[in-house]
């Protein structure tokens, strides 16, 4: 004699202060509908990770790249390596030391979220072809200006 197990009781919760309610199920999916406000919801629906099920993709993007003009592993690369990090509306910023590298070449503080006007975030935020491009820019500045890769003072020669 078999039995069939069971269907999972409905199941109702809060989660961040929605009230989310689960639903049995009998077909690897899981369901679960969110009040989102009065009378607004929001239905989810995935497939059950289970070792019986395929794992759904997981879904990746880069959102920093590191560029230097010296090895990763130098002692140096900390202080001439350059970042470029992804931010608002699929624009990247281009940092180093906690600087952001604007369009005509300079340096500046990030200012805090709140006092960033459209001037400074159209000036400092690029495309990710024009951020990696001023980065590789910035990298190759930083080091030829370092102390590290300038040429030694020729030592006197006595004759």
């Amino acid at each position: 004699m078999t039995t069939t197990p069971a269907a999972a009781p409905e199941c109702t919760s809060t989660w961040h202060g929605h009230r989310c309610t689960r639903r049995p199920h009998d077909d690897d999916l899981h369901r679960e509908t969110i009040e989102t406000g009065p009378g607004a919801t929001q239905n989810w629906t995935w497939a059950d990770s289970r070792a019986d099920n395929p794992r759904p993709t997981p879904h990746e993007r880069p959102t920093r790249y590191e560029v230097s003009a010296v090895p990763f592993d130098h002692p140096e690369a900390s202080e001439l390596t350059v970042r470029v990090e992804l931010r608002g509306n699929g624009l990247w910023t281009v940092q180093w030391r906690g600087q952001c590298y604007s369009t005509d070449g300079r340096l500046d503080m990030e200012p805090l979220a709140s006092a960033r006007t459209p001037e400074w975030l159209a000036a400092h935020r690029f495309p990710l072809d024009e951020a990696m491009r001023q980065g590789r820019q910035l990298a190759h500045r930083l080091h030829h200006e370092s102390r590290v890769f300038q040429d030694p003072e020729p030592t006197p020669t006595t004759t």
